[in-house]
């Protein structure tokens, strides 16, 4: 959740400015970062599966692999995939929801912070960009 959040300010960022900022590029490190332990370290992945990798690379200067470099491309290749795929969701979520995500971002610009009536008076207006999601998991 909190990696896909990251990816979600920069679809936003792109959409509504057409550029990512600094903080963009900061989330899409981090998201990136946390791609990679999920395929290296939490044997997430389909190139390593229930494999760690963690206490290897905490042991061994960084520059190093202690695996092959194809398995590295593999994962370079997952890792690219996972990423890319986070960030297409946001930009649909986004581009689908622009109307509540304008909204929201005026009432923040004047009121400064919105409390839990503001939100769901705007999702009673614009809709749940999150329900849809939820019942296409079900």
């Amino acid at each position: 959740k909190q990696w896909y959040q990251r990816r979600v300010r920069g679809a936003a960022e792109k959409i509504f400015y057409g550029r990512n900022t600094t903080q963009a590029h900061q989330d899409l490190e981090k998201a990136t970062r946390m791609a990679y332990a999920m395929v290296s370290d939490h044997g997430m992945g389909a190139s390593a599966p229930n494999l760690s990798f963690h206490e290897i690379r905490s042991q061994v200067p960084r520059r190093v692999n202690m695996w092959s470099d194809q398995l590295q491309k593999e994962m370079d290749v997952e890792v690219r995939d996972i990423v890319q795929a986070q960030y297409d969701r946001a930009e649909a979520l986004i581009t689908q929801h622009e109307g509540l995500f304008k909204a929201a971002s005026e009432a923040l610009f004047s009121a400064k912070t919105l409390n839990q009536d503001a939100i769901e008076e705007l999702i009673a207006e614009h809709g749940n960009p999150f329900e849809a999601q939820h019942r296409a998991k079900l």
